[in-house]
């Protein structure tokens, strides 16, 4: 017996030493080349935006863009904070605009961890860690590796199933579920809407001791947590950004149809069809197996076990389905999910059969290895070309050689559209983020145009439109030359 438990103990120890080195490499692939990795996305770049103009003119509650309040991102400004944060602390650079997000990530990956250890074991824990790992939505694409809202609405998401789970014992968690629910709504406005249907639904599982007066006290706390933030808006401009949260952003997310992208999304990740494939082997474990209890009563039991997490899976590609509009990334909180689910059955089919420790072990080992892969990729990062690589690549070049002489300069684009079909006068939301945060300069419209009846500031011509613009262009002092003409209004 004795013998038994000092094996167990040894297994423990482990798989608590490959989780450390699991997080370990989450960690690296979070920071790794991220100096390299430029905006991926126009919400993204507006999010930047937002953050540098906050920073810039001492704002924390009102959102602005272009030194105007901005009622386009409709969105409370807690997300914004740790991004402006992150700017006071490292200045104004790419990389200190993603800082938040990415430890955002290793965060809800630690808190996860520990979570399933306690609850479950630590081979349960191996296995989430792993697959975390290897799910590239998480990293690559509005996420982690980028400024974007979703890393803390997805932690806050994470914090309230834990906090749900928690409540099957002790009910009290319900207030806190609240808290985290009204965090989520300050992080991503009418986003939380996915998370209450999760809420409502798992009351049943909670602790039937004071179960009803917690979930008035979590309703109570959840609006006491928004409250504050609510009341200093409508102070600075009555109900004019509450209108836009609900008749302008709200208004254009849904639509009167419902859309099956999500369900083609969930069949093209690789963490369903891992999950698939662990949802199989357990039930043919359960087959198989020679317990004494009648397999139903174990499937039910398993399954009422899982059951909040499956809500945390199913309710945001439901509601988001219905909701009509397609954005990938509406449901990685459903990504997470899965791989909590897929953790937890693989282990209950390892402990059926024991033949179903290899399969184990594959997944594991499978997993780091996709995880490897995907940071060994992140070698080329920064390599690619394309209109906002190449401008980013200016931005940096005028630092490098004039400093912060022309921080401050008006500055106008004659460009051509993205799809290079159009003659554009104005800078698209990527450009615009590089150059207030960089170089601090006023992105103006009008392109030359506007720049010639100024006279002020520097006009960057994109090469291709050189030809057509020479015979006014030409006696102008071309302060470099790069990706993109920059031009002066000075003269030779």
């Amino acid at each position: 017996m004795k013998k038994n438990v000092e094996n167990r103990d040894k297994r423990e120890n482990v798989f608590l030493a490959l989780i450390f080195v699991t997080i370990i490499l989450v960690c690296f692939r979070m920071f790794f080349k991220l100096n390299a990795i430029g905006i991926t996305d126009d919400d993204e770049a507006w999010h930047i935006s937002n953050a540098y103009d906050m920073f810039k003119n001492n704002r924390w509650i009102i959102n602005t863009h272009g030194d105007m309040v901005d009622y386009y991102n409709s969105k409370p400004p807690l997300a914004l904070i740790p991004i402006i944060i992150s700017i006071k602390l490292f200045g104004p650079t790419l990389v200190a605009v993603k800082i938040p997000a990415a430890l955002e990530g290793i965060a809800t990956c630690v808190i996860l961890v520990s979570f399933l250890t306690k609850k479950y074991s630590a081979k349960e824990a191996l296995a989430f860690s792993t697959l975390f790992l290897m799910i590239d939505y998480l990293f690559d694409y509005h996420m982690y590796r980028t400024a974007n809202l979703d890393a803390l609405f997805s932690l806050f998401f994470v914090l309230v199933i834990i906090c749900l789970e928690k409540a099957r014992e002790k009910s009290a968690y319900l207030m806190i579920a609240g808290f985290f629910v009204g965090q989520a709504f300050l992080t991503k406005g009418f986003h939380v809407m996915c998370i209450i249907p999760i809420c409502l639904f798992s009351i049943p599982f909670a602790d039937k001791e004071n179960r009803l007066k917690n979930v008035g006290r979590a309703i109570v706390i959840s609006l006491v947590t928004v409250i504050p933030w609510a009341v200093k808006r409508f102070m600075f401009d009555g109900t004019s950004f509450f209108h836009e949260m609900l008749f302008g952003e709200v208004n254009r997310k849904v639509t009167s149809g419902i859309t099956w992208e999500y369900l083609l999304d969930i069949t093209k990740g690789r963490i369903f069809k891992v999950l698939a494939v662990a949802l199989i082997l357990y039930l043919c474990a359960v087959v198989i197996t020679k317990a004494s209890k009648r397999k139903k009563d174990i499937l039910t039991s398993d399954c009422g076990e899982t059951a909040i997490y499956w809500l945390g899976l199913i309710v945001p590609v439901a509601a988001y389905s219905v909701a009509g509009s397609h954005y990938t990334w509406y449901i990685y909180p459903s990504y997470i999910m899965a791989a909590i689910i897929c953790s937890i059955y693989i282990c209950k089919a390892a402990m059926m059969i024991k033949g179903m420790n290899l399969l184990y072990i594959g997944i594991v080992v499978l997993s780091l290895i996709l995880g490897g892969v995907a940071i060994y990729n992140y070698r080329d990062a920064g390599m690619g070309g394309g209109q906002a690589n190449e401008y980013w690549g200016d931005l940096r070049e005028v630092q490098r050689l004039y400093g912060t002489k022309y921080n401050g300069s008006n500055i106008y684009i004659q460009n051509v559209s993205r799809n290079g079909d159009d003659e554009i006068d104005f800078f698209h939301d990527d450009l615009f983020a590089y150059s207030v945060l960089l170089n601090d300069f006023y992105c103006e419209n009008g392109g030359i145009e506007a720049w010639l009846k100024n006279k002020d500031g520097i006009l960057i011509l994109n090469k291709g439109l050189w030809e057509k613009y020479q015979g006014v262009l030409a006696d102008h002092v071309i302060l470099q030359d790069n990706g993109y003409l920059w031009f002066l209004p000075d003269m030779y």
